[in-house]
């Protein structure tokens, strides 16, 4: 899948999210179907020492990592994010294509994880850090 289809199937879930909509066409589950979450170790050899190297990442660090990147503020909660919208939507129809790869990506790992990205229109950073946990931006 081409990233202007992924693209596409984003925006169409932020419309659907926007309208109050709660549930996930069935496609969108075809083209982006729940993944492990769980990565296995990957063994580094060198010339004399054998290491074991566990990528132990929260799914939450690469999408904080992009929305300070981008300055969207970003409400964390133990499963679920608070986002304005239409600044993601913004974001998304980015002409550098980097960006909006990188955003899609992470949106994808954040579902596959089992976050839901919940609508909170007009977010401030002081609301932010009142409503959220540790790490909201």
């Amino acid at each position: 899948m081409g990233a202007g289809q992924t693209g596409l199937a984003v925006v169409n879930i932020i419309n659907k999210v926007k309208k109050h909509k709660v549930d996930v066409d069935n496609d969108l589950l075809e083209i982006f179907p729940p993944r492990s979450v769980h990565k296995t170790p990957t063994e580094v050899h060198g010339p004399h020492k054998k290491h074991t190297h566990q990528v132990d990442i929260s799914p939450i660090e690469p999408w904080l990592n992009m929305a300070k990147r981008l300055q969207m503020v970003v409400a964390v909660h133990s499963h679920h994010i608070e986002i304005d919208m239409q600044v993601l939507a913004r974001h998304l129809n980015s002409e550098n294509e980097t960006i909006r790869n990188n955003l899609l990506n992470s949106i994808i790992d954040l579902h596959n994880a089992g976050y839901e990205i919940r609508n909170h229109p007009h977010l401030t950073h002081s609301e932010a850090h009142l409503i959220g946990d540790e790490g909201s931006t």
